[in-house]
């Protein structure tokens, strides 16, 4: 058996360090998800013209009075992506759960969308920047 020598030691060290990083780790348990271009965390402060009308109706329907946009675009794997626009800034559970399942009522009874599938949802605030981020993905 070959003995490590004091300067050896610190390299070899290093060279499983760096082994177990590159291997990474992954769990038989976690689903996979697919890869597809980030979400940003921010946008436009106002909502292209088919989100705003989707968004009036939904107010018109019952929904928050703060939304002003409401946009449904194909995500990954056919998933639903939905982006909301609102006035207000609040990025609290106690104020997006309540907003979460107002928008997805709306879209599943006024639209037919069937969200069974699961869905991506981005709130952002006036300011353009990101107040919520959802992935209710089975």
């Amino acid at each position: 058996m070959t003995r490590l020598t004091r300067p050896a030691l610190p390299g070899c060290v290093a060279a499983v360090a760096v082994a177990v990083l590159l291997s990474g780790c992954t769990s038989d348990d976690a689903p996979e998800r697919s890869s597809s271009v980030p979400r940003p965390l921010t946008t436009s402060t106002t909502a292209p013209g088919a989100a705003e009308r989707l968004a009036e109706r939904y107010r018109q329907a019952g929904g928050v009075e703060d939304v002003y946009g409401i946009e449904q675009s194909p995500g990954p794997d056919g998933v639903p992506q939905l982006v909301v626009w609102r006035h207000g800034r609040d990025d609290d559970a106690e104020s997006f759960d309540p907003l979460k399942q107002s928008v997805v009522d709306f879209l599943r009874r006024e639209d037919g969308d069937s969200l069974d599938q699961g869905y991506l949802l981005d709130v952002f605030g006036s300011d353009g920047k990101l107040l919520n981020r959802l992935d209710a993905r089975p």
